[in-house]
């Protein structure tokens, strides 16, 4: 395991996994006495193994293994197994990370229907494997799980999987931290990910909680608004930079005392605008007016408002 294995695993840890394994109860059965010497052994073998593990996570990576942007890692000597859908958290497919949607409030959330059927898979994507107990990949050799285009709407954002007779939408949750490019994935390519090639295909722009519930009377769907939103989003160039960055320029040096106040600051700042795609896809940006920031939270990355930007923001949100 490489660092970036470490983080991806602990990234991408789902709640609904947290929540299965708050419930799990185990009993302990009590070993036959042993002498201490097996004991000290024990530990010492442990602790060895533990600073292995350490200066493995620490050791410059030297080499990585290549990275095909659709099939990922070279496992051509891999034998898939049958996957079971219900062990799906995260598919890592073309350089990107997708969530597997089950509950009615997840699908709600990004505007798929509630009952995901065989009729809403599309063209044939690929076949995929399991990597390990969290991680999907697709895959060139046959597997019981099958990866399909989303056939209401087909584009980057969306996909069907089916194993027999069940079907599960996938759905856009990042792109892969190793892959990130700042450079290249600017608001445009979020907006070509759900379907928006122009304004045109933005439905309306809103304010929502904490909750993803929206607030009253913050809907805009005047046209002009709108456009002006997507214009000052993809062609004023917005400067990117990576939440590490970005949280080194504000919190880091800051006492301990100071640091509970500066993170409490940031989390009342944040306001979250919905956006809907005329395809019915709704996808979310974050705003922190008086941090300067609009956050990206597909790509990872904070994006610096011009003024332009910040102006438009303090016109037509309360």
């Amino acid at each position: 395991m490489n660092r970036n294995d470490l983080y991806l695993s602990i990234s991408y840890i789902d709640d609904d996994i947290l929540e299965k394994s708050e419930g799990h109860t185990g009993t302990f059965n009590m070993a036959k006495p042993f002498k201490w010497g097996s004991l000290i052994a024990c530990i010492c073998l442990a602790l060895s193994l533990g600073f292995l593990s350490v200066s493995e996570f620490f050791k410059p990576q030297v080499n990585p293994e290549p990275i095909d942007p659709v099939i990922g890692p070279d496992r051509s000597d891999f034998d898939p197994i049958d996957v079971a859908i219900d062990d799906l958290s995260y598919l890592f497919y073309d350089g990107k990370v997708y969530e597997c949607l089950e509950s009615a409030e997840s699908l709600k959330r990004v505007g798929l229907p509630l009952d995901i059927t065989g009729e809403m898979a599309g063209e044939f994507v690929s076949y995929i494997e399991s990597v390990d107990s969290v991680e999907f990949r697709a895959t060139d050799k046959e597997s019981s799980v099958k990866l399909f285009q989303y056939a209401p709407s087909p584009c980057k954002a969306v996909y069907v999987l089916q194993n027999g007779n069940d079907f599960i939408a996938c759905v856009l949750s990042n792109w892969e931290i190793p892959a990130l490019n700042l450079e290249s994935l600017c608001f445009s390519e979020l907006y070509n990910v759900f379907g928006v090639c122009d304004s045109g295909d933005i439905m309306f722009i809103s304010e929502v909680d904490w909750h993803y519930q929206e607030i009253e009377n913050t809907e805009i769907r005047d046209r002009a608004v709108i456009e002006e939103f997507y214009n000052l989003t993809v062609e004023n160039n917005l400067v990117g930079i990576t939440e590490g960055d970005f949280y080194d320029i504000f919190f880091v040096g800051s006492s301990e005392d100071e640091s509970v106040g500066l993170h409490t600051s940031f989390a009342d700042d944040n306001r979250i605008l919905k956006i809907k795609a005329g395809n019915g896809l709704l996808f979310y940006i974050n705003l922190y007016p008086n941090y300067g920031y609009v956050q990206n939270g597909y790509a990872m990355a904070y994006y610096e408002m011009t003024s332009e930007l910040a102006q438009w923001f303090a016109s037509n949100l309360k």
